[in-house]
């Protein structure tokens, strides 16, 4: 078993990518011990590995796709989960196609062009009015073959980083208006490419059962269109029943608290063995897209870890694993860093321990 996490390639080994705080606890304390890893995880995983072997290439990403698509409908939705680009996002994306579309300004020899043509004209007496904005009419109309090749067209741009670039060279206007949308498409959809292909070489390098149980919880996620934190159970929930568990004396700070954290002044999520006199402090962050909230500092922490605060983080996430360059900061400013994982967790609770007894 291992100790603190001290190198990013360890990090990564033990990220727990997307599992929900129910399932981690499902896992730390042994309930449902007896995990079965569904057959469409296992044949969802299969589609994953197979689009990342041609990840390096986008036409033959964006051909695999479509046959896999035919029949597996949960492999879109898990992509984009995976980007972190909702149904809703990519329905605003479709009001711009459309405008563009209909108002002639996306050259007409482009193939998203002619694919939303296709869609829009072909096979049908009466034309399709628009691509569909919110996130039940996308979900409704992917099971339009002709519908499906226009996402699945963008989604591979997107991955591929390229939506902003390819739209610059197609569409025929130039006013600032249009150009400031291209510029916007690429900071949220393009660099939402270079995440998505991160998490899925990490998810695919590895076929562990460990790694199968996250892919459960990917598809459980994407079906449901995003996090579901309404469980009733916070990663901060964990921390408690594991510090319980083992009879370690703390002091909690609810979200209200924390929320009216005054400048200059840190509020950690638990004190160690309590508020007034706390030997060791514990920080919480679970980041699973780069776009989450975040307001940690590494200049904080590593400030306070200057002053002999003893700082505990659990840090875990597959943003995290995209924000590379911030999680390597955390790595070196004198913080014990661990994540929610089955091998990570018992060393958190073990150096606990180990500080609690040399106070005394």
């Amino acid at each position: 078993m291992r100790g603190k996490i001290s190198s990013f390639k360890e990090f990564c080994d033990l990220n727990t990518f997307f599992l929900s705080p129910k399932k981690i606890r499902e896992l730390i304390f042994g309930k449902k011990v007896g995990i079965i890893v569904s057959e469409v995880s296992k044949s969802v995983f299969e589609d994953l590995k197979q689009l990342y072997n041609v990840l390096r290439d986008e036409e033959q990403f964006r051909r695999k796709l479509e046959a896999i698509s035919k029949v597996d409908e949960r492999i879109i939705p898990c992509l984009f989960y995976l980007s972190g680009i909702s149904f809703e996002l990519l329905g605003r994306l479709f009001i711009f196609l459309d405008k563009i579309f209909e108002e002639k300004k996306l050259q007409d020899n482009c193939e998203l062009y002619k694919l939303i043509k296709v869609y829009k004209y072909g096979g049908e007496r009466r034309r399709r009015k628009k691509l569909g904005y919110t996130s039940n009419e996308i979900k409704k109309r992917l099971k339009d073959n002709s519908y499906r090749l226009i996402v699945i067209f963008i989604l591979a741009k997107i991955i591929f980083g390229k939506l902003s670039v390819y739209l610059s060279k197609n569409i025929t206007c130039n006013d600032k208006t249009t150009m400031s949308i291209i510029e916007q498409i690429k900071v949220i959809f393009d660099n939402a490419g270079i995440f998505t292909r991160k998490i899925l070489s990490k998810l695919c390098e590895n076929s562990t059962k460990f790694i199968s149980i996250i892919v459960e919880e990917l598809i459980k996620r994407a079906e449901k269109g995003g996090l579901s934190a309404i469980e009733g159970y916070s990663y901060e929930d964990v921390i408690e029943d594991l510090l319980k568990e083992h009879d370690i004396k703390y002091d909690r700070t609810t979200k209200r608290a924390k929320s009216k954290r005054k400048e200059g002044k840190r509020i950690w999520d638990f004190y160690i063995p309590n508020r007034k006199n706390a030997k060791i402090v514990v920080e919480i962050s679970y980041m699973i897209t780069t776009s989450s909230a975040q307001t940690i500092k590494t200049e904080e922490i590593a400030s306070e870890a200057k002053k002999g605060k003893k700082i505990y983080m659990i840090l875990d996430g597959a943003g995290w694993i995209a924000r590379a360059s911030d999680t390597k900061k955390y790595l070196n400013t004198g913080a014990k860093i661990f994540t929610f994982h089955p091998e990570s967790l018992p060393k958190f609770i073990e150096f606990i321990k180990k500080e609690a007894e040399s106070s005394y």
